[in-house]
């Protein structure tokens, strides 16, 4: 007996379609389910480059729980501004995560200190407030669009995000009239 119920002919297209990104300066509630450190290769922009990429699971707004988001933090980006706004996002993810103060980023010497082990005490199953912005496609090209990770916050337990503005649906006009 085999573990498939049907005969493949070797193509599947999964079901559901394409989402919509989360409107722009929309708060999210989320919680980060992992966080680890990725080394960029020799055939990137930036070799030897490295960077902490956390996944984040929305949880608030109802429209848009259990999406993920993705977030790149350039903590060792060659160019001085780009690293000094990684590292004040990765302070801010500190700041707000449940860990324990003398487990927190902070009270490392170096970032080179920073290991997965670390990341995931501090960052994972921590839950913040993100203000999610859209990705576009340049000058009208065609191409990705998705969301970005604009501002972290704190939650306060309880608190509810919410939810898209009344008379903009994500989803279209529903409210059309169409003769049947």
């Amino acid at each position: 007996m085999s573990i498939f119920d049907t005969n493949s002919t070797g193509e599947f297209t999964a079901p559901g379609g394409e989402l919509e990104p989360i409107p722009a300066k929309t708060n999210c509630l989320v919680v980060a389910e992992a966080a680890t450190i990725i080394a960029m290769g020799e055939k990137s922009s930036n070799p030897g480059e490295s960077y902490i990429n956390i996944k984040w699971i929305v949880l608030q707004p109802g429209l848009y729980a259990r999406r993920i988001l993705f977030q790149k933090v350039r903590v060792n980006h060659p160019d001085p501004e780009k690293r000094k706004t990684a590292l004040n996002m990765l302070a801010a993810i500190d700041c707000n995560s449940k860990a324990p103060d003398d487990r927190k980023l902070k009270h490392l010497n170096f970032i080179d200190d920073i290991d997965d082990i670390a990341l995931a005490r501090v960052i994972v199953n921590s839950k913040m407030v993100a203000m999610v912005q859209v990705i576009k496609p340049k000058n009208g090209e065609q191409g990705y669009s998705g969301n970005w990770i604009n501002k972290i916050s704190p939650y306060v337990d309880g608190t509810v995000m919410p939810g898209p503005t009344p008379g903009k649906s994500p989803v279209g006009d529903l409210d059309d009239d169409i003769p049947f």
